[in-house]
């Protein structure tokens, strides 16, 4: 007898609207495994952020760090899927104002 595993992927948008934080997105926490930014992408590096259950945005940090990771605008940066584990709502924060719609990558 054979299986098959296979993953399902999906997209969700990432939208900054003349900000250096996104619109929050709703997520499958430990999904998470890339973010596409397009050419318009000025920013060079990410922080993460999450919704706390007091309504409060809290920087998703390694070892006490905030999580910082640079970015390549025009590709699909990958990204560890442990970090997103126990976040239900994220949001990107970027080092400059943006306008743009990037796409973040998740596995289910």
């Amino acid at each position: 007898m054979t299986y098959k595993f296979e993953r399902v992927q999906e997209s969700r948008d990432v939208t900054w609207s003349g900000a250096t934080q996104s619109a929050g997105v709703k997520i499958v926490p430990g999904s998470v495994f890339s973010i596409y930014l397009p050419a318009g992408f000025v920013g060079t590096a990410l922080t993460i952020q999450s919704l706390e259950e007091d309504g409060t945005w809290a920087d998703l940090s390694v070892n006490g760090t905030p999580y910082s990771t640079p970015i390549t605008a025009g590709d699909r940066n990958v990204m560890k899927s442990e970090l997103f584990c126990g976040c239900d709502v994220v949001r990107f924060v970027s080092t400059a104002s943006e306008t743009i719609v990037g796409k973040l990558g998740m596995a289910s």
